[in-house]
């Protein structure tokens, strides 16, 4: 029987999905900036009283 204490390594993916996670990865932080950026966008609109900027879409 085999030792349970002993580990085998994983093995290591390809470069594929490795690039695929980091390209997920750089997605997920654009749009967390861009959202962060439309927050802020918002409240500076509400802080200087600025119609235009307290909404994304007009109307």
């Amino acid at each position: 029987m085999s030792d349970p204490d002993q580990s085998v390594p994983a093995p290591t993916p390809p470069d594929r999905p490795r690039r695929i996670v980091l390209r997920a990865r750089w997605v997920a932080r654009a749009s967390a900036l861009i959202g962060v950026a439309a927050s802020l966008t918002v409240l500076a609109g509400w802080w200087f009283d600025v119609p235009a900027l307290r909404r994304i879409v007009p109307g």
